[in-house]
């Protein structure tokens, strides 16, 4: 990792990376649907739930990010796939993702 996010993170952190693919099929406003990393976590059994880094660079994952910035827009017919990071601590173990919208709540079990 950067060493900007080395200071960020305790030594020893453990990092979730999400694998997310949206594809936007429906777009009522016609203006475009911002992507962003803040509806989704990574939840224990124990229903605590871990949400995104805060800061990140670029070079820091194993492969692309998924993007996370809402005045970005993508209209009907696109796709965009990538990483999302996700700081866990302790010995927690995740067991599902969340994706946790105004269209409501979405999981998948973790194996």
């Amino acid at each position: 990792m950067t060493g900007e996010n080395q200071e960020l993170l305790p030594a020893g952190a453990k990092i979730g990376l999400v694998g997310a693919r949206v594809c936007v099929v429906r777009d009522a406003s016609g203006a475009g649907v911002g992507l962003t990393w803040n509806p989704w976590s990574l939840v224990t059994a124990q229903g605590e739930a871990y949400t995104p880094v805060s800061a990140y660079g670029q070079g820091d994952w194993p492969g692309p990010l998924y993007p996370n910035d809402a005045s970005l827009t993508y209209h009907v017919g696109t796709c965009r796939a990538g990483l999302i990071p996700v700081h866990i601590t302790g010995g927690d173990v995740p067991v599902q993702v969340e994706y946790n919208t105004q269209g409501g709540v979405y999981d998948w079990r973790l194996r």
